[in-house]
């Protein structure tokens, strides 16, 4: 498994720094919605830049494994920023079709309605 990285570059920073090691990346929780399926990943070991990601569930026999697209944003997810994601624990998704998430990360409840509205909540 892989994300989809801004650039080849950032890619191989990350690897030689250290704050990505693709051998640690370990699907924890699971949510389908629609077309995408979300998932948490484990920190366990570190070198894990992301850990709320999704994949489309459309694919082509020929094609590439799906990479996993950091969720909502890469934006959303910097390290020792208390308004991003730092370690999504448990993810549900509304069943009426609103495309609400439920994201429970250390400190936080994160509704998602879209990939463009987030309400972080530190109860």
């Amino acid at each position: 498994m892989d994300y989809e990285w801004p650039s080849k570059e950032i890619r191989k920073k990350a690897v030689r720094d250290g704050t990505f090691k693709p051998e640690n990346i370990k699907p924890e929780y699971m949510a389908v919605h629609g077309t995408k399926i979300f998932l948490s990943l484990s920190e366990t070991g570190g070198g894990i830049p992301v850990s709320l990601v999704s994949l489309s569930t459309f694919s082509n026999p020929s094609s590439p494994p799906p990479k996993l697209a950091p969720f909502p944003s890469w934006n959303m997810h910097k390290k020792d920023n208390c308004n991003s994601i730092q370690a999504a624990r448990g993810i549900e998704t509304d069943t009426e079709g609103t495309c609400v998430m439920w994201c429970s990360t250390k400190h936080q409840t994160i509704t998602l309605r879209t990939s463009r509205t987030l309400s972080l909540n530190t109860s």
